[in-house]
């Protein structure tokens, strides 16, 4: 079984907070950069909580119904 990727909307979906604020992370360097596919960010459980952790909030795993993994 493989792990589960997450899109950038789906990290500022899990963590309620603004899609800019997870990008600001990685540019200032507080964080590092995620894998990319097709230059598209490509985050994973432990990514989702080193963000959460960064910006001191809870991740709500509720929202990922609905979410298909390809």
């Amino acid at each position: 079984m493989t792990d589960k990727n997450y899109t950038l909307a789906d990290a500022a979906r899990f963590t309620g907070v603004a899609k800019h604020k997870i990008t600001y992370l990685f540019s200032s360097g507080k964080l590092p950069e995620p894998k990319r596919i097709n230059n598209t960010r490509i985050f994973s459980k432990g990514d989702l909580n080193r963000i959460a952790k960064a910006l001191e909030t809870k991740i709500d795993w509720k929202a990922e119904e609905g979410i298909s993994n390809e």
